[in-house]
């Protein structure tokens, strides 16, 4: 009933939709129209389905499941004229039986069967050496089994041979199967012979091996420990520990030690590049402020750089070494020792590695050629457009400074709204 009212429920949807879409303009008409009509068909058979199942489908039997299946529970609907009216009813229906005949075959190839199955392919009812198998039904067969022997102290239920039991000459065991198949019952008498194992094979010595070690440990369960087996078939046992993999980890240990020792020192090697770049683009603007000034104080680029690198050897015991004038100071001893300033200011920029020192290097070349008439202007506007970086670099360092310092911050107010929540949450339960 209510599938019927939810299939009148979307009829009406549907209805409204078309007579909306009638009133205003919707892009893709068609695309609405074949969705409509979609929505429509659905409906239809789904109406038609609640309606069916609420009429019912009448019937007058139930198919069995295939022979040798299990009993099948079937859901029908219930009505008797005047007494009651759409009672469900859960109808239990056994599978299909065998015929006589089919019974009788099953057992029979059961019998032909069972006495390879019991003592496997390798070995023959004469001479059994190993466990035997005891089964229950076998493949693609209905027939039951259940086993009884002579003599349990022998062979188990399970099958499993009892090795301290069994003589040198042999041990006649006699196995019966109950084999029942529907109303056909049956029984086979299976007479085996049961020997010590052959230790010819490393399964047989294995084999052994886990019997002394299963009777050692029930010899004195009460015993702190449990001597191992020191002799199989008159031959010495020798048991070792097994090796560990503590070579293994001492490898892999050290091979991702190495790795984080690689990675650390590139790291490292980063972060001193990065920071003599830093150091390099803060001390551009000084030296060229400084040697405009000089300039116009009338001194000449040799004397000026001279000048600068004196100053810097006075004070780089308190400031530190700093790499462009550890560059000039290395020019500087160029010039000494005979190189012309044109050459050594060409390889200042070289040596520095960094475009804004091999342009101030080439402007110091050129005006040695040309003379140094407008140097200090050039070197005062290189200046200016130097501070404007170093300004856009701080502020964007300062932009990253605060994006890093985004994600603790999230977190951060995550905490606090689990503290604040949970005990709110808790005295709302309680």
């Amino acid at each position: 009933m209510a599938g019927l009212l939810t299939t009148v429920l979307v009829y009406a949807v549907i209805t409204a939709a078309v007579w909306i879409a009638r009133k205003k303009t919707i892009n893709n008409q068609w695309l609405f129209k074949r969705a409509v009509w979609i929505m429509l068909a659905a409906n239809t058979l789904a109406a038609g389905l609640f309606l069916l199942n609420i009429t019912g489908e009448k019937v007058s039997s139930i198919a069995r499941e295939k022979r040798g299946e299990s009993k099948i529970t079937e859901r029908l609907r219930l009505e008797v004229a005047g007494v009651m009216k759409d009672r469900p009813v859960d109808i239990e229906i056994s599978g299909q039986a065998y015929t006589k005949e089919e019974e009788e075959q099953y057992v029979r190839d059961c019998k032909k069967k069972l006495t390879d199955a019991v003592t496997g392919k390798d070995q023959s009812a004469d001479h059994v050496t190993c466990d035997l198998k005891l089964p229950e039904k076998l493949p693609d067969n209905p027939t039951r089994i259940q086993w009884r022997q002579d003599d349990y102290s022998i062979v188990a239920p399970d099958g499993k041979i009892n090795i301290n039991e069994v003589q040198k000459e042999g041990s006649p065991v006699l196995l019966t199967a109950s084999l029942s198949c529907g109303a056909t019952t049956d029984e086979l008498e299976i007479p085996v012979t049961v020997y010590p194992k052959e230790l010819s094979s490393v399964t047989g010595y294995m084999e052994e091996i886990e019997r002394l070690l299963h009777q050692a440990d029930l010899d004195d369960p009460a015993s702190k420990s449990v001597a191992l087996p020191e002799e199989v078939d008159g031959k010495k046992i020798i048991w070792k520990k097994e090796s560990g993999n503590e070579g293994f980890l001492l490898i892999i240990l050290g091979a991702v030690a190495a790795g984080f020792m690689y990675a650390q020192q590139k790291e490292k090697i980063r972060q001193l590049q990065k920071k003599r770049e830093r150091e390099m683009a803060e001390d551009h603007p000084k030296i060229l402020n400084l040697f405009s000034m000089l300039l116009r104080a009338g001194l000449t680029p040799g004397h000026i750089w001279k000048l600068i690198v004196e100053d810097y050897e006075r004070q780089k015991k308190e400031s530190g070494a700093r790499p462009a004038f550890e560059a000039m100071a290395a020019a500087l001893r160029k010039m000494t020792t005979g190189m012309s300033q044109e050459e050594v200011y060409l390889d200042f920029g070289h040596a520095c590695g960094d475009m804004r020192y091999e342009k101030f290097g080439q402007l110091l070349a050129r005006n040695l050629r040309r003379g140094s008439s407008g140097l200090a202007d050039q070197l005062a506007g290189e200046a200016r457009a130097a501070f404007q970086e170093q300004k856009l670099t701080a502020r964007r360092r300062g932009e990253e400074a605060q994006t890093k310092l985004l994600l603790p911050m999230l977190m951060l107010l995550l905490i606090v709204l689990v503290v604040v929540m949970v005990p709110a949450f808790l005295s709302m339960q309680m």
